[in-house]
Formats: structure tokens, sequence, C-alpha cells
């Protein structure tokens, strides 16, 4: 796991979204979630509208948010939020 962060906003690309694929989940907080392995981004939209990329994320977060569904982000949530993010929709 990477260490703490002070500042968890990853600067220079605040409004771009990564070119990744989107699969629509059963969550009670989540309605898509996408992975680029080769970068490593996660991309993470949430019922209230927001997307997030989190950055360096190891494919067994995306594939344990998959398999934790309905409450993914419940499960996952806190590890995910380790990673260095930044807003993108």
């Amino acid at each position: 796991m990477p260490a703490a962060v002070s500042c968890r906003r990853r600067a220079g690309r605040a409004g771009t979204l990564p070119a990744v694929g989107t699969r629509q989940i059963r969550s009670d907080a989540l309605t898509a979630i996408g992975y680029d392995a080769e970068t490593q981004v996660l991309t993470v939209t949430f019922e209230s509208g927001g997307t997030y990329a989190y950055h360096g994320v190891p494919p067994m977060l995306y594939e344990g948010l998959l398999a934790a569904q309905p409450h993914p982000w419940r499960k996952y949530g806190a590890r995910v939020r380790r990673y260095p993010y930044e807003r993108v929709g």
C-alpha cells in the first residue's frame, strides 16, 4: 500500500477522464466503475453524480469492488481512498 498522502488530489489533470471501459454495477453508493490495468487507474462514478479517478490502484482492488456488490464501496472504499485521486466528472 502507498504511504499516506497529505495532498490527495493529483495536480495537472483535473477534468480529464481516463480512457477506461466502465461497467454498471449494483451498488448503494456507486453507479459504475472502470479500470485500466496498463495505467492502474480506477474510475468510480458515485450515485451523487461525481466521477473520480484513483491512480496506482492494484487490480485486486478493482476485482474486489466487482465481487463485493451490492456494497462494494462499504467494503473497499477506505482502501481505494488511500490512493491519489482527482475529480474528473
